[in-house]
């Protein structure tokens, strides 16, 4: 037999809130766990996304075959936004082509770097922007820092020299 046992208004609110806080939790751990660990795009293959203290940055943008300067690091803040505009729209699309989404990130702060290429195939002035979230990369692209540059993804070697 079982003993039902009735409960108060602040009981139950009580235990709603609590179950409410629970699943937020167990949402939030799950998403943090199965997060991507790589990624594939066709020029590359399969591709690491992790960022640990063994594999940085600059090992991520290895894998594209680019060489960084180090010297030019610039770290800063930002925030996925929750609602995508269409240059997020845009961006999204370029990161789709190189294994990546940022829909899954929307919200979220992560940090985002941007380096100096030393080798870029053509010669043109690029820097490599990676967004990392959570301990992985979460998007990145090539870009030229001249008014009107051109944004390619990261496997991209087609930027052509400015002058």
């Amino acid at each position: 037999m079982f003993i039902i046992k009735k409960l108060s208004k602040k009981g139950v609110a009580g235990a709603a809130i609590l179950l409410f806080f629970l699943l937020l939790l167990i949402m939030r751990f799950t998403a943090f766990n199965f997060a991507p660990t790589t990624a594939y795009c066709d020029t590359v293959g399969k591709y690491s996304l992790e960022i640990t203290q063994s594999f940085s940055v600059q090992d991520f943008l290895n894998q594209f075959g680019l060489e960084i300067d180090k010297s030019t690091e610039e770290k800063v803040d930002i925030k996925i936004p929750s609602e995508f505009n269409a240059v997020y729209n845009r961006y999204n699309a370029l990161q789709k082509q190189q294994g990546l989404n940022l829909e899954y990130s929307k919200g979220c702060k992560a940090v985002r770097y941007t380096y100096d290429v030393l080798n870029y195939p053509t010669g043109a002035e690029v820097k490599a922007d990676v967004i990392v979230s959570g301990g992985r990369v979460i998007a990145g692209d090539l870009c030229t820092p001249q008014l009107n540059g051109v944004m390619t993804a990261l496997d991209d070697k087609s930027i052509e020299k400015q002058n």
